[in-house]
C-alpha cells in the first residue's frame, strides 16, 4: 500500500454510537488528497448528512465560513443550545461531552481542522503540549480565524508554498491554542532567543537555507539542524528574528530575485531558480512582498546604475 493510498483515506472521524467514523464521505475540500503538510484539514457542509450524536476523540477546531449550524452540548448536569454562524469560531478538545448536531435541513460550510497526537507529536514532540485545552463554543477569534482561512486556501490551491509553509501555519496555530486556551497555561514565561553559544548551530540553519532557496525546505529539516523540536525551533527563530521561518525564506528569495532582475534574468528561470511553484507563484509572491510586480521592479531597476536597493546581505547573526 503507498503513502498516496493512505492519505487519500485519510479522514477526519469523530465516535458514534461507540464506532470511530468519519465526519463525511464527501468533503467540500480535503487535504488527505494533497502534498499539505500540516494537520488534517476538511471543509464541511450539511448535503446528504442527518442529525448526529457526536463523540470527540480528537480535538477539533472549527471556523464556520456561511449559513448557520444549531447544535445541543449534552453535559452531565444539563443540555446547553448553540447556534453557530458565519465567522464563529469552535474548539472542542479531545474527550468533550457528546453533541447533538441538527444536520438535517441545514444550511452551513465550516473549515475543520483536527489536531491528531500523531502530527502533533511530530511538531512539539510531545502531544501534551497541546493536550487539556478549554471548550471554546461559538466565540469569535480573529488569529483562529485567519490562520484557518489560510490554510484551507493553501489546500485549495494544492499548496504551492511548499511543506514549510503548512507546518509553519500548522504549528503556529497549535502554539496559539496552546499559549490561549492551555489549562495550565503558560503566562510571564519570557521569550527565549538564540544564546551566543548557539551562534554556530543559527549559522548551520542560515547556510542551509541560503544554499537550498530552490528547494522545499522542511521546518523538520531546520529543526532537526538547530537540534531542537520543530515547535522549539519555530518559537525561539520567530522570537529572535521577529519573523516566522517561512517568511524569512520567502524575504530572502525575494531578495534575490531583486538582483536576478536587476542583472535581467527572465521571470521564469528566477522562478525556477528560486523554488516557486511557477512563474504566476513567483510574481503573486514578489508582489505582495514589494507591492509591485516584478515588472515594473524591473524598470524601475533599469532606470537606476544598479539593483533598486543594494544587495541584502546572507548572514543574520542572532
Amino acid at each position: 500500500m503507498t503513502v498516496a493510498s493512505v492519505r487519500a483515506r485519510e479522514q477526519i472521524t469523530g465516535i458514534v454510537g461507540g464506532q470511530i467514523v468519519a465526519a463525511t464521505d464527501a468533503p467540500l475540500l480535503t487535504s488527505a488528497t494533497t502534498p499539505w503538510s500540516g494537520f488534517l484539514l476538511e471543509k464541511h457542509d450539511a448535503a446528504g448528512r442527518r442529525d448526529v450524536c457526536w463523540g470527540w476523540h480528537r480535538t477539533h477546531v472549527a471556523l464556520f465560513t456561511k449559513g448557520t449550524l444549531a447544535f445541543q452540548i449534552n453535559e452531565p448536569a444539563n443540555r446547553q443550545d448553540f447556534v453557530a454562524r458565519a465567522g464563529s469560531v469552535c474548539i472542542f478538545p479531545s474527550g468533550f461531552d457528546e453533541t447533538n448536531f441538527s444536520l438535517t435541513g441545514s444550511k452551513f460550510e465550516a473549515i475543520v481542522v483536527e489536531l491528531d497526537p500523531v502530527r502533533l507529536e511530530r511538531f512539539a514532540k510531545s502531544h501534551t503540549a497541546v493536550g487539556a485545552l478549554t471548550p471554546q463554543i461559538v466565540v469569535e477569534d480573529t488569529q483562529i480565524a485567519a490562520l484557518l482561512t489560510i490554510m484551507a486556501s493553501e489546500v485549495a490551491e494544492r499548496c504551492p508554498n511548499g511543506p514549510l509553509y503548512g507546518e509553519s501555519l500548522s504549528l503556529a496555530l497549535a502554539t496559539y491554542l496552546s499559549g490561549r486556551f492551555s489549562v495550565k497555561g503558560r503566562e510571564g514565561k519570557p521569550l527565549r532567543k538564540f544564546s551566543e553559544v548557539e551562534a554556530r548551530r543559527v549559522r548551520r540553519v542560515m547556510d542551509y537555507i541560503h544554499a537550498n532557496l530552490d528547494q522545499e525546505l522542511s521546518l523538520f529539516d531546520l529543526a532537526q539542524i538547530a537540534q531542537l523540536s520543530p515547535r522549539q525551533f519555530f518559537r525561539i527563530f520567530s522570537n529572535t528574528f521577529g519573523t516566522t521561518p517561512h517568511r524569512y525564506i520567502i524575504d530572502e528569495r525575494v531578495a534575490l530575485a531583486k538582483e536576478l532582475i536587476a542583472k535581467g534574468r527572465l521571470l521564469v528561470d528566477i522562478a525556477g531558480k528560486l523554488g516557486f511553484a511557477s512563474q504566476s507563484h513567483f510574481s503573486s509572491v514578489f508582489r505582495k512582498v514589494t507591492g509591485m510586480p516584478p515588472g515594473q521592479f524591473r524598470q524601475a531597476a533599469r532606470g537606476c546604475r544598479g539593483p533598486a536597493e543594494p544587495p541584502r546581505a546572507y548572514s543574520k547573526a542572532p
